[in-house]
């Protein structure tokens, strides 16, 4: 057992999302938004399923013992399932965007709005 009050555990608890929080920033920073605006050489998959594949390698490894520092994983874990959360409350929410594929982003980072969807799906018919 741990003692300690939970006033003080939620204090642990909101250090460690901060953490995880600026983690997760700063990789999607270093990878230049890839979480949403993949390359897409050999995949054309949502980014909701692309995180769900990051997420099986990951388990897959630690379930083998294929990772060099468990808190590390466990953290990159935590990462996917915010990213995850993240594009699900955009994809829910007022903004009137809607992550269906890799292809809903420009190369630019920025998102297409429906319209925009409407006018390219009816260019390429």
């Amino acid at each position: 057992m741990i003692n300690i009050s939970i006033e003080e555990f939620a204090e642990e608890i909101k250090k460690e999302f901060n953490d995880l929080r600026d983690l997760v920033i700063d990789k999607n920073r270093k990878y230049n938004n890839s979480v949403l605006n993949p390359i897409g050489c050999f995949s054309n998959m949502s980014p909701e399923e692309q995180i769900l594949v990051r997420m099986d390698d990951k388990l897959s490894r630690f379930k083998r013992g294929e990772h060099d520092d468990e808190e590390d994983a466990l953290k990159d874990l935590a990462g996917y399932i915010l990213l995850l959360l993240t594009i699900k409350r955009i994809n829910t929410s007022n903004y009137g965007i809607s992550f269906s594929s890799a292809a809903d982003v420009l190369p630019q980072g920025k998102l297409l709005d429906d319209n925009e969807k409407s006018r390219r799906k009816n260019k390429g018919k």
